[in-house]
C-alpha cells in the first residue's frame, strides 16, 4: 500500500483513502491511491471538520453518502510549525520501525513503512508556502437521488455567497459538488451554514 502525504486538490479528494497516523499531536491526513471508491456512510464524525460535521451527518440521515471533504482553513503559522515538526518525526518512525495509520471511514489499522520515506518538501519553508496556497479551499461532494427536490432549487443554492455548486457524476453515481472559498473564517462559516439550512429545506 503506498502511501503519500502530498497535497490534494480537492476534486481529487474522491480518488483516494484517507489515513490518520495513530498518534497524538498535529492533524495530519495520509492518503493511499483508491480512483474507483464510491461515496460511502462513516463510522467515526470525529474525523470531519466541525465546521461541516454537522451537515455531513445530515447527509448520511437522509440516505445521501459523501466522498471526503474539507470545509477550508486559515492555518496558523504556529500550527504549520507544529505539523511540519510531527511529520518529520513520522517520517522517521515509518524508515525504521513503522508507523500505525488508521482509516478514517471504517478504523482499519495499518503500518506505513518505508525505509526510503521522505516528506515532499525539503524543507519548512515549502511545506509553509503549500499550506498557504491551499488556505479557504472548502469541499463536499456527495451523491443525491435523481428524483432529490435539489435539483429543483439549484438556482438558489448557487446564488448562496460564496458557494459554488455543480451536479456531476463520480464512480458512476449522481454527485452534487460544493466549494466554499470566502474572505475569512467567519464568511466561512456563514457559507456552511447556508448550505446547510438550504439542505435541511430542501434535501
Amino acid at each position: 500500500m503506498k502511501f503519500s502525504v502530498a497535497f490534494v486538490p480537492p476534486e481529487q479528494f474522491a480518488n483516494k483513502r484517507w489515513w490518520r497516523p495513530a498518534r497524538p499531536g498535529a492533524a495530519w491526513f495520509y492518503h493511499t491511491p483508491a480512483p474507483a471508491r464510491p461515496p460511502s456512510y462513516m463510522k467515526d464524525f470525529s474525523t470531519v471538520d466541525p465546521q461541516i460535521r454537522r451537515l455531513v451527518m445530515l447527509l448520511h440521515s437522509k440516505g445521501m453518502p459523501t466522498f471526503p471533504s474539507c470545509s477550508g482553513h486559515w492555518h496558523k503559522k504556529s500550527w504549520a510549525e507544529r505539523c511540519f515538526e510531527a511529520l518529520q518525526e513520522d517520517a522517521a518512525k515509518i524508515r525504521y520501525e513503522g508507523l500505525d495509520m488508521l482509516d478514517v471511514e471504517n478504523g482499519l489499522r495499518v503500518t506505513c513503512r518505508d525505509p526510503y520515506w521522505a516528506t515532499p518538501w525539503g524543507n519548512w519553508e515549502n511545506f509553509y508556502w503549500e499550506v498557504k496556497e491551499q488556505d479557504a479551499q472548502g469541499y463536499l461532494c456527495f451523491a443525491v437521488p435523481r428524483t432529490s427536490l435539489i435539483f429543483q432549487y439549484m438556482d438558489q443554492l448557487k446564488s448562496l455567497p460564496g458557494v459554488h455548486a455543480a451536479a456531476g457524476m463520480k464512480a458512476n453515481r449522481l454527485c452534487l459538488e460544493i466549494r466554499v472559498r470566502t474572505a475569512d473564517p467567519v464568511s466561512q462559516g456563514n457559507a456552511w451554514h447556508s448550505v446547510e439550512r438550504f439542505l435541511r429545506q430542501v434535501g
